[in-house]
């Protein structure tokens, strides 16, 4: 195991942090350093204890022992509120907008500019407008509803109100690009690029292995809820990086399986979910896993929906060992 730190002070700081959660112990002695003007990406499987580590670093959980410290001074009030003053901000995978408000309304949030209990409307708007530009969001209306918009210019709404906080010195990013495309994705790391040219200290976290090596500095793994390595993302490569995830190595991830091939236990033929919808097939015999993905809004729910009968089709065949089912509705 080799932890190395960051040079330079300290933007902010965990040190030999633990927390359980009953018996179970989600941390034990996780210590993570973030300096102004890099990127610090957080790597380590599901239930490696990377949301724990951001929940305390966020003020979202207590830690049980262990110490945050903030510019070489401890916090012994970390709370959300505490943090966000002190200028630790987060984005996160999910939205914190609230659907039914303007743009703008969202992006200062407790800010609102206003005179004798009344929002200025007109100095809301033109905020707004430079904050967006800034972000290369031109084609949005701060006077546009939010639940309007597509996914990814929420999420980068979401990091227009980050970066119009009255106080900006870390932000963390978890799962940004999740519902974001290829070309979406590259604009928001373009954007964290000019977060850390202007000194922000950045904690990245994604299970797209490819981001971290576009953007990252450094890199923490965590396992089973302890430091398992940490350095510079430049002495990794994607297969070191993922056999410290893992603790073996990376060629046992995906081992040669025979397997033998069984009857079609579910065969969808032709389905339309609306008579303008392209027609989709699909086939799941027994014994294998079949996965269905997509973006956000690209239709994966209520393709399930479909097919589990709670939702109609206006066309397509549906069959369950070889017999035709309508789907009228659910049963048992």
């Amino acid at each position: 195991m080799t932890i190395v730190e960051p040079d330079g002070a300290a933007v902010l700081e965990l040190i030999d942090v633990s927390k359980a959660f009953g018996t179970v112990q989600a941390l034990s002695g996780v210590s993570l350093k973030l300096v102004a003007g890099q990127v610090h990406c957080l790597a380590g499987e599901n239930g490696a204890g990377k949301s724990t580590l951001i929940k305390i670093l966020t003020g979202a959980l207590h830690r049980d022992s262990g110490r945050l410290e903030i510019d070489s001074e401890p916090v012994t009030t970390a709370t959300p509120s505490v943090l966000r003053a002190a200028g630790v901000q987060a984005v996160y995978q999910e939205l914190s907008l609230l659907p039914h408000l303007s743009v703008a309304e969202n992006v200062f949030m407790g800010r609102l500019p206003s005179r004798s209990g009344l929002v200025r409307a007109g100095e809301l708007r033109d905020r707004c407008r430079v904050a967006l530009d800034d972000l290369g969001l031109v084609e949005v209306d701060p006077s546009a509803t939010v639940e309007h918009l597509p996914a990814a210019t929420k999420q980068l709404v979401e990091v227009a109100k980050v970066a119009t906080a009255d106080r900006v010195k870390v932000i963390v990013f978890d799962e940004p690009t999740t519902a974001l495309t290829e070309a979406e994705s590259d604009r928001l790391l373009e954007q964290i690029r000019r977060f850390r040219a202007a000194g922000v200290a950045i904690l990245y976290i994604t299970h797209r292995l490819e981001e971290m090596f576009a953007i990252g500095d450094w890199v923490t793994v965590l396992r089973d809820g302890e430091l398992s390595q940490s350095g510079p993302l430049s002495d990794y490569t994607e297969d070191t990086l993922i056999t410290a995830m893992v603790g073996r190595d990376v060629t046992a991830l995906y081992p040669d399986e025979e397997r033998e091939e069984r009857s079609e236990r579910l065969t969808v033929t032709g389905l339309r979910r609306t008579p303008d919808s392209p027609p989709i097939d699909l086939v799941a015999r027994g014994g294998e896993i079949l996965g269905i993905g997509g973006l956000l809004g690209s239709g994966r729910s209520e393709l399930l929906l479909n097919i589990f009968g709670s939702d109609p089709i206006t066309a397509g065949e549906i069959r369950v060992d070889g017999r035709v089912v309508r789907p009228d509705g659910p049963g048992p």
